[in-house]
Order: structure tokens, then sequence, then C-alpha cells
């Protein structure tokens, strides 16, 4: 049976304050990750290529070592008030992340019970470098947020989202709410969302949808 709407929500920069992969990133490599991203934009890169290449410079003994002093990253106001909401509305809530497994799942631990499935990338640690890969890759994404979305059957979708990275699974949604580099993607692709800052500012917007 179809499920009437289901949430497909990222976690980097959108469950979580900041960026965690970035951060990760430049930490291992001692970089500007946003130059570097934009350096391969210009190229003609895709998000799965950008992502691949700089997470497989990193020596598998630096990712070990920065993991283990990286703590869990700061949770975006109003996120558990949102999936107790949502639990109340009996709309499932799926999150969709290309980050680290590691990160993810110690983030979100504490709300596991409220979150029907949780999709990551991997990082295969057995040689010199990192291989980070996903059981879910295309030929665009690293994790293709989209190609998880169509698992389900569902009636109406709701995409949440922050960066170009979850452009194409809010092209496909019904609903998107968007902020910062995701919001500038939807106004380019004149795709109609709503702009958040915090989670609260979510349940408000759809309690007004419920309303009307």
């Amino acid at each position: 049976m179809a499920e009437k709407m289901m949430v497909f929500c990222d976690f980097d920069g959108t469950i979580t304050e900041e960026e965690t992969l970035e951060h990760f990133i430049e930490e291992c490599l001692q970089i500007d990750v946003k130059q570097l991203s934009e350096e391969m934009e210009k190229k003609g890169y895709t998000v799965k290529r950008g992502i691949k290449e700089q997470m497989e410079r990193i020596p598998s003994q630096t990712y070990k070592s920065v993991l283990h002093r990286t703590g869990r990253r700061k949770i975006r106001e109003g996120f558990v008030e949102f999936l107790r909401y949502m639990q109340h509305l009996e709309v499932p809530v799926v999150v969709v992340s290309g980050g680290l497994e590691e990160m993810v799942m110690d983030s979100l631990s504490d709300y596991k019970d409220m979150i029907a499935a949780i999709y990551h990338a991997k990082a295969d640690l057995s040689q010199e470098y990192v291989h980070y890969y996903s059981e879910y890759e295309s030929e665009e994404e690293l994790v293709s947020k989209v190609t998880i979305m169509r698992k389900y059957d569902v009636q109406t979708t709701i995409c949440i989202g922050d960066s170009y990275t979850d452009k194409i699974m809010a092209v496909h949604s019904d609903i998107v709410f968007a902020r910062d580099r995701l919001a500038k993607a939807m106004r380019e692709c004149d795709k109609s969302y709503y702009e958040f800052d915090t989670f609260f500012d979510i349940i408000e917007i759809m309690e007004n949808y419920r309303r009307n």
C-alpha cells in the first residue's frame, strides 16, 4: 500500500548546522574544499566525481585519525521536534546522505527510533588510500538520492536539503524545503520551494500547508 506522504531529508548542512563532509576533507587534506569544488565544477565534473576524487586523496590512516578526534556534529534547531511532528502526522522520514557513515550514524543515534531509514556513503579503508562508494551510485551521484526515493511507493514526496548534491532529488520531489546552495539551484531551474533556516520553520510551513 502506498504511503500518502514521505520525507527525504539530507544530512550534511541540513540536519547538521555545518557541512560535515567538507570540513572532514579540509582537515584531512588541508585544502579549501569550496574552492576546489568550484574548480572541479568549471571543469565539468559531476558531483560524484568531485567527491570521490577528493575523498580518495585521503590516506586511510589519516581518515581514521581525523575521524577519531571528530565528535558528534551540532544538530539544527528543531530537528527532534520535527521528527515528533512527522510521527504525529504518520509521515515517515528517510535520511539520505552522501556523508561519512560513522558521522551520520553517530550523530543520529539518539533519533534512530523516529527515522524510517538512513542511507549514506561508505569508506573502504583496507588499502593505503580511502575508497569511497555507496550501493546507490549513479553516473552523476555517489549516493543517488532519487534512486533511493523511487524505492518507496509514495504519493507525495517531500525533499529537505541545502546543497547542489540535493538538486536531482529536489527536482523530482513534489514539495521542496531548501536553504543555501539548494535554494539557489531551485531558483536557477525555476522550481518552487519553501526556504527554511530551522526545522521549526518547516513545521510551521507544513501546518499552514495542511490547513490550506
